[in-house]
């Protein structure tokens, strides 16, 4: 019997330990810039982005490489990015705040995904992505059709519902180690 209870409470562990290890990439989130240029102008954009409950160095990876730049203790980062560079963010808490703000640039409009403005927020999911696009022209933007979590693409189901289900998983298993046990025992007594 205490080995049947001992079996089990190792399994329910293990299971737990199990997802905690299987599932750690869905606990984070990776946030992609995008800036797009529609002119060959040397132009240097400064941005500061704010993301909820992130302090300290994030590795991000730039047209450059890899480094990791340092967010302040409330969660800020100033950066600058050239026309059609890019920056990612690497390890982000999944469903964390953030907004992103622009300084204006002299003879050129923004747009941030396809939204004629400077300032954006959102909630990081998974991989976000946020398409940057300054122009000279009102009437010549760079069009970006690459697909975004927030553009009603399906997505992977929440961790929440994993929880779920490994909780429900949990449940089950103790039950039928229970159902196991009584019957053990109703049949010592008969036995008796």
């Amino acid at each position: 019997m205490k080995k049947i209870i001992s079996s089990i409470i190792i399994f329910a562990l293990l299971l737990f330990v199990g997802y905690g290890v299987v599932n750690a990439e869905d606990r984070t989130a990776k946030l992609t810039i995008e800036n797009i240029q529609n002119s060959n102008e040397n132009i240097e954009y400064t941005y500061e982005i704010h993301i909820e409950n992130v302090r300290g160095a994030v590795e991000t990876i730039t047209n450059k490489g890899t480094e990791y730049l340092v967010f302040d203790s409330l969660g800020y980062l100033t950066f600058k990015l050239k026309g059609n560079e890019s920056i990612a963010f690497n390890s982000l808490p999944n469903g964390a705040a953030f907004d992103i703000t622009i300084e204006d640039v002299k003879d050129y409009s923004i747009k941030i995904n396809d939204l004629e403005l400077n300032k954006y927020n959102g909630t990081l999911d998974g991989m976000t992505k946020v398409t940057v696009t300054s122009f000279t022209n009102k009437n010549t933007g760079i069009v970006d059709d690459s697909k975004n979590p927030s553009d009603g693409v399906s997505k992977n189901p929440s961790t929440s519902d994993k929880i779920a289900l490994v909780s429900m998983l949990c449940f089950i298993t103790m039950l039928v180690s229970y159902v196991l046990i009584k019957s053990k025992r109703i049949k010592k007594y008969e036995d008796d």
